[in-house]
């Protein structure tokens, strides 16, 4: 069991490593798109494989700080 302090602790990491993670999709977002709207398909497809990526992280934060919730004393 986690104790509550050290819970809101390890989700806010989680929290602002999604903020983090966000903002960089959206930069890879925009050069896929880039890429596209010049021809550029496999530089576009490779740029949105690499989202998928930073996709499958995010699913795993949200996963651990579901985790630590589920794991958490009452307050």
């Amino acid at each position: 069991m986690f104790k509550p302090d050290l819970a809101n602790q390890i989700i806010q990491r989680v929290a602002d490593e999604v903020v983090a993670t966000t903002s960089g999709i959206q930069g890879f977002a925009e050069a896929a798109r880039a890429f596209a709207r010049t021809g550029n398909r496999v530089e576009a497809v490779e740029v949105l494989l690499d989202i998928e990526l930073k996709l499958n992280e995010l699913r795993a934060l949200v996963e651990l700080a579901s985790f630590v919730n589920r794991k958490t004393e009452a307050d």
